[in-house]
């Protein structure tokens, strides 16, 4: 007889197509319960992918409510966090680069598919175009802010990119 999970453990089950599924309430970033998925081919794989899930949740990090683009995240950032606890010629500049450099190449991305290979390609794009090094920085700079504030409060942690991009010589 399979053993009963207790209430809040999830649960694991094989569905129709042969592959395995685990389910859990977790507590979203706005405080809601919400029930995340987990589909995986084998029966250990879920079972990996639900502990995880529940180490996350029972250390108190939420899970984001909603799945954000790169683009809609810099203007959510922009003018929740930057606006007001920044100084404005630093809102000035965020933005700028913001619109210039980063909603073009990787707004259409999703936050928590970004990579280093991404950040990368964009800074080594930038100094291919000419950009001074101080800008290159720049860009980079802004985006690692963004992407710092992003793991604190509405994505998971490890999935964002705040790694190195190539060196910049000056």
């Amino acid at each position: 007889m399979a053993r009963r999970r207790a209430n809040g453990e999830g649960t694991i089950y094989q569905r129709k197509d042969g592959r395995w599924e685990a389910a859990i309430y977790v507590t979203t970033t706005s405080g809601i319960r919400k029930r995340e998925r987990v589909t995986r081919a084998s029966r250990d794989e879920v079972s990996v992918e639900l502990t995880k899930i529940k180490a996350k949740r029972d250390q108190g990090i939420p899970t984001a409510d909603k799945s954000w683009k790169l683009g809609a995240y810099l203007d959510y950032w922009l003018e929740a966090v930057v606006k007001k606890e920044d100084k404005p010629k630093t809102y000035e500049q965020y933005e700028c680069i913001a619109r210039l450099y980063l909603k073009p190449t990787l707004g259409n991305k999703g936050l928590t598919s970004i990579g280093v290979q991404n950040v990368r390609a964009l800074l080594s794009q930038l100094i291919e175009q000419g950009h001074s090094p101080r800008r290159v920085q720049t860009v980079k700079t802004t985006l690692s802010a963004a992407l710092t504030c992003a793991t604190r409060g509405t994505t998971e942690p490890q999935r964002c990119a705040v790694g190195r991009g190539p060196e910049v010589q000056t």
